[in-house]
């Protein structure tokens, strides 16, 4: 009995996840969407896809409140939504890429070769007007 009751949670378990991959990438596409419009995607009625957006925001929130703190109730997924009567708000959650770290650091080594490059110009120089002999005995 138990082991059969344990295959029939797992069943369940199964099904349930079995729409989020599709949950997802029809949430992906807008930004507001009336739920009568996603059941017609998914091809089901409207109070069979409220339980599966539930079941998405809960699976991917991964809220189990005995192991986590407040600041650990974030989402994996990278959409967010919410419902307000028949429409589903959407939000994109992904973090855009920093583009301003970025170019801080390609002009730091700009500089930085700028100045590799302005010694060794400086060198040869040098060495142009005094010779290979001066070069040596001044190091």
């Amino acid at each position: 009995e138990p082991f059969n009751r344990q295959i029939e949670v797992f069943t369940e378990e199964l099904q349930e996840q079995a729409y989020i991959p599709d949950v997802r990438s029809y949430l992906k596409l807008y930004t507001t969407m009336n739920i009568e419009k996603l059941a017609t995607f998914m091809e089901k009625t409207p109070q069979e896809v409220k339980p599966l957006l539930l079941t998405f925001k809960h699976k991917l929130n991964g809220n189990d409140a005995t192991q986590k703190t407040e600041e650990d109730f974030q989402s994996s997924a990278d959409i967010d939504f919410y419902v307000d009567k028949e429409i589903i708000y959407i939000a994109d959650t992904k973090i855009t890429r920093r583009y301003s770290d970025y170019l801080v650091k390609q002009i730091l080594k700009y500089e930085e070769n700028l100045i590799r490059a302005s010694d060794h110009i400086t060198k040869r120089r040098y060495f142009v007007l005094f010779g290979a002999s001066s070069l040596h005995t001044n190091c």
